[in-house]
């Protein structure tokens, strides 16, 4: 039942073969799958950088473009991070002796 659900990805995003699909197991297409969005993660993250960095000689100083505005638009928080900064975030304001 899996296999018909990841054929989509395997055959696409992973270039995966028949066969080699074939002899994997769940847990290890989830993985390939996570790694695969952690490769294009680091590759946007540089290709960010360049685009950035040739954006920022058009631009007067101070008002430039950097990598984390590229990111947030090719890669938006989702919910869980979110959720997980604003409980850092009171965390930190509580550990510095503030009330909420």
């Amino acid at each position: 039942m899996w296999l018909r659900n990841a054929e989509e990805i395997a055959y696409s995003m992973l270039e995966l073969k028949p066969w080699e699909l074939m002899r994997l197991q769940p847990m290890e297409f989830y993985k390939l799958v996570k790694g695969y969005e952690a490769r294009k993660k680091i590759n946007d993250q540089n290709s960010a950088f360049w685009v950035s960095s040739i954006m920022n000689t058009q631009f007067a100083k101070g008002k430039g473009v950097s990598v984390d505005d590229f990111m947030k638009i090719l890669h938006p928080p989702t919910e869980a991070e979110k959720k997980q900064a604003e409980i850092d975030f009171i965390n930190e304001f509580r550990a510095e002796g503030g009330e909420i």
